[in-house]
């Protein structure tokens, strides 16, 4: 299995951004069986506080130094996501840009919402 980091923004907007993830890892888990996907704001929901922002970006440094792959899946990059970038470029972690895909399965997402109405 490969271990993928996802790299996304949310903090602009939570709860449409954790709907946009559930579509985009279940279409990207679908095109990439041998994939196992991991999204910080999933495992880390709960980012508040001066010591649970710190424990959580102190966890995230840990998950991409476990990672086989980062994904980079919009553009242009958020703070968050530049500072996960940064940690994997340190770390000689291969940096995709999947920004194109996950842009064609939103796309679709919502041509097939249109249909519906």
């Amino acid at each position: 299995m490969k271990r993928v980091y996802f790299c996304y923004p949310y903090r602009d907007n939570p709860r449409e951004r954790t709907a946009e993830i559930n579509l985009i890892i279940e279409r990207l888990h679908e095109q990439y069986p041998e994939a196992n996907f991991f999204y910080p704001h999933f495992a880390f929901p709960n980012w508040e506080g001066t010591f649970g922002r710190k424990y959580a970006l102190r966890c995230t440094q840990d998950e991409v130094s476990r990672s086989d792959e980062m994904w980079i899946a919009y553009r242009p990059l958020s703070i968050g996501m530049k500072r996960d970038v940064k940690i994997a470029n340190q770390l000689n972690i291969p940096v995709k840009d999947k920004t194109q895909e996950v842009r064609s399965i939103l796309k679709f997402k919502i041509l097939k919402k249109q249909d519906n109405n």
